[in-house]
């Protein structure tokens, strides 16, 4: 009998509403275990098997779980206790049904015949689960469990677009202590204070870094439904945390980069003694705010701390290995702020110091799985804790520092085996033995050795996997903060990636949340875990919920309140020097015989050889929309690579440039013709001609590659368009012929048959004739420029050189695109 039959009577049941509402559940035992890093129940809720990392190859490194601890963790899945059991009861037919603890009693007497109906719910088991999926932490006695039985419907719930609040509400905070007028401010410098919307986001701020802010409550929810009954039983497990910091989100030209300097300013800047769950010992504390910023946006910073702050705040700049090879634990802790690249977090070189400082295993390097350098990474920095804890302790620390400095100098430059012993002991001598004296002198030490009074991370979408299992899990902060103004709010798997950034979890990600890399990186058993929990609307609902409280609390997004800047439009023409007028005409000489297109081909050309002048108008057309960009950028900038102070010296470097290169572009034309001679004769001794009648199907093939190679040699080579450049291939072929003909060389072991190494062979004459064009379009090139730099200099005796009377008449042209006088 089913619970169709009795549907008649299920269908008047009804829940108690003490059921409906959030109840709390105590387990201190399993709190405890889960604490200590244990399953809080193996019966409800199974530890997963070890994972294995296994070389699949030299570059490749999957991880494995243990087969005997899977094996036995499917079995202890299999027998997990259920949510809801049903036992239903009838003395004439003693049918029963299976199924979970509040217990409701429905009797009925018809013809004698008295049944139950027992329902029973494990509200435990669920939480247990729920816990089990929380990371483990030593806020234990914080944590709570707690469950419901509500109505359930399988119905879809619509989920609202999720939103960005603004601080439009927000009273305004006052200027802070240095922007404005103050002794010992530069005179060079503006006083530059905040706009009264940007003051309004300093309040928020500050209110965010408040001692007494609201804790977060971090939640897992587990779930089972009773179908039958439609009845859903849920649990959660919630951990307070509490969180400093948030999501700068506001819209570009608001002012991301001042506000942020404000808040800096406008609070105390001392050092903080990290906080639970953290350990107090394992780090060094700073007063300085750490700055990670993309490598465009690196100068910013520090010109902007210095002109808002009046110079006031202390700045330093980290860029390279090099610049944190300088710096040592004293010199960081004598700033305010640290301006670090992200770059270097993405610097092999970088976590092989960290390793070695640590005493942990050499980090797989940046090409490998990232999640096993994720687990490597947390091995190391948890090491790294206890070298901290070392370094503090009196003479012990002394002794550590020492020994860290010889060890990390050789390192910190690249060097092993003696010479890395020799550079480090020449170091230490150098440096007087400071690091015996005080641990303070250690130099090269890595980010995450400190405790940072605030994390900023600007731009923080452009930030890579690598960057970001660094910055979330190794850099520690009393106040985290991450700016962009594009953030990503699609959906909550967006939401819960921009909440990781403060060190959050918004809840567990289904199937549908990961992305390709990370599915790819799943393990059997995880994958297999992911596809059997089948979740319902209403958890879907709540995560969706969750994701929205957090960006109430956490994210605000800003306009700018100005007003429209008055503008009109002037042209002014411009009479370019001569210099300049040489380098805008060779661009202007490349798009017209383009037609001027607007086409893919032309805005989009990637360079197709060594050649600077390519090289150039590559880089300047890549990032313009069209031709006519083009040309008004290098109106505006004669050098877009910024090596040369002025035209003249660009123009004098481009001969130089132009030289070297026509040299190498002859060289190896010279190479070439030696080359394709010598394939073209191995061609034809593999499949000779000789005793075959010319209408044969394969004596054309076989004879193409040397027709094609005289065709070249007698008549493209005496005219190639150019005198000069006519001059100077001919010397060249013959270089190129005169060693004897060697038939060794190797055709390309890809062709197979005579119609496949015809072509190849064949394609060598076709390099030929790419190469002859270069040479010809470098000697034009050079000639170009020296005609316009000998003008430039002595336009009479210029004109006097190229057959002219020695007395300049009128103007002098520089004709394009042969570059004649």
């Amino acid at each position: 009998m089913t619970f169709g039959s009795i549907a008649w009577i299920t269908e008047r049941l009804t829940l108690p509403p003490a059921c409906r509402e959030w109840a709390k559940l105590s387990h201190p035992s399993a709190l405890s275990a889960w604490a200590n890093g244990r399953s809080p129940c193996e019966a409800c809720a199974p530890m997963m098997p070890q994972l294995q990392w296994v070389p699949m190859s030299r570059s490749k490194i999957v991880a494995v779980e243990d087969p005997v601890q899977a094996g036995a963790y499917e079995q202890r899945l299999k027998r997990r206790p259920p949510a809801f059991v049903v036992e239903r009861r009838a003395d004439s037919i003693g049918a029963v049904a299976g199924g979970e603890s509040a217990m409701l009693d429905v009797a009925d007497a018809h013809d004698k015949a008295i049944g139950s109906i027992r329902i029973s719910a494990n509200p435990m088991a669920l939480a247990l689960r729920a816990l089990a999926l929380i990371p483990p932490s030593r806020l234990a006695t914080r944590t709570t469990l707690e469950w419901r039985l509500v109505e359930h419907s399988d119905q879809p719930i619509a989920l609202p677009l999720l939103r960005l609040s603004s601080n439009k509400r927000d009273p305004p905070a006052a200027q802070p202590e240095h922007f404005g007028p103050f002794a010992g401010r530069p005179k060079s410098l503006p006083v530059l204070q905040l706009r009264i919307e940007q003051q309004r986001s300093l309040s928020w701020m500050l209110a965010r870094e408040a001692e007494d802010v609201p804790p977060f409550m971090e939640t897992e929810v587990a779930e089972s439904t009773l179908p039958a009954l439609r009845w859903r039983l849920e649990a959660r497990a919630s951990m307070p945390r509490v969180v400093r910091g948030g999501v700068l989100a506001d819209e570009v030209g608001y002012g991301k980069t001042v506000i942020t300097i404000a808040l800096i300013d406008a609070t105390p800047r001392v050092p903080r003694t990290p906080p639970p769950p953290l350990r107090a010992d394992g780090f060094i504390p700073l007063k300085a705010t750490l700055v990670l910023a993309p490598s465009h946006l690196l100068k910013q910073w520090p010109k902007e701390v210095h002109k808002f702050s009046g110079g006031a705040l202390k700045c330093v700049t980290i860029a390279t290995m090099a610049d944190i090879n300088k710096l040592s634990i004293r010199d960081l802790q004598a700033v305010d702020v640290v301006v670090a690249s992200i770059t270097l977090l993405r610097n092999d070189l970088y976590f092989a110091r960290l390793a070695n400082l640590a005493g942990a295993d050499a980090l797989p390097h940046s090409k490998t799985n990232m999640r096993h350098f994720g687990a490597a990474y947390a091995s190391a920095t948890e090491r790294l804790q206890e070298q901290a804890a070392r370094l503090a302790a009196g003479a012990q620390g002394k002794r550590l520092a020492s020994g860290l400095q010889l060890e990390g100098v050789g390192l910190a430059v690249g060097l092993k085996g003696k010479k890395a012993t020799y550079a480090a002991e020449k170091k230490a001598a150098k440096a007087g033995g400071k690091a015996d004296k005080d641990y303070t002198s250690l130099k090269a030490a890595p980010l995450e050795l400190f405790y940072w009074n605030r994390l900023v991370v600007d731009e923080y979408t452009y930030n890579k996997e690598r960057d970001v299992i660094a910055i979330v899990n190794g850099l520690q902060a009393s106040a985290r903060w991450v700016l962009s103004g594009t953030p990503d709010i699609s959906g909550f798997a967006a939401v819960n990636e921009t909440a990781q950034w403060l060190g959050l979890r918004l809840g567990s990600a289904d199937a549908t949340d990961l992305t390709k890399s990370e599915n790819k990186s799943l393990t059997s058993v995880e994958r297999f875990q992911y596809f059997r929990d089948v979740h319902t609307p209403a958890w879907y609902a709540e995560r969706h919920a969750t994701a929205q409280q957090f960006l109430d609390l956490f994210v605000r997004q800003n306009i700018a309140e100005i007003d429209e800047i008055p503008w009109r439009e002037q042209a002014v023409r411009i009479a370019l020097p001569a210099a300049e007028r040489a380098l805008y005409v060779e661009l202007q000489n490349h798009l017209e015989a383009l037609d001027m297109k607007n086409n893919h081909k032309t805005i989009k050309a990637k360079c197709k050889s060594e050649n600077d002048r390519e090289s150039r108008l590559a880089q300047v057309l890549s990032g313009s929309s069209c031709p006519e960009e083009a040309l008004l950028k290098r109106c505006a900038h004669f050098d877009m690579e910024g090596k040369a102070k002025t035209a003249t010296a660009a123009c004098d470097a481009i001969i130089a440039m132009r030289k070297d290169q026509l040299d190498a572009c002859t060289a190896e034309l010279v190479k070439q013709v030696t080359f394709a001679r010598n394939c073209i004769a191995k061609f034809e001794s593999e499949f000779p001609t000789k005793g075959m009648s010319d209408k044969h199907k394969e004596y054309a093939l076989r004879c193409s590659p040397g027709l094609s190679f005289k065709l070249w040699q007698s008549t493209e080579i005496l005219d190639c368009g150019d005198e000069e450049a006519n001059e100077l291939l001919g010397p060249l072929v013959k270089q190129g012929l005169a060693p004897a003909v060697d038939k060794k060389v190797k055709i390309s072991e890809k062709e197979k048959n005579l119609k496949d190494k015809m072509a190849w062979t064949r394609d060598q004459v076709h390099l030929l004739r790419r190469l002859t064009k270069e040479v010809t379009g470098r000697v034009r090139s050079l000639r170009f420029f020296e005609n316009v730099r000998k003008l430039q200099m002595d336009p009479t005796d210029a004109v006097a050189k190229f057959g002219g009377k020695g007395k300049a008449h009128g103007r002098a042209l520089v004709l394009r695109p042969r570059g004649r006088v």
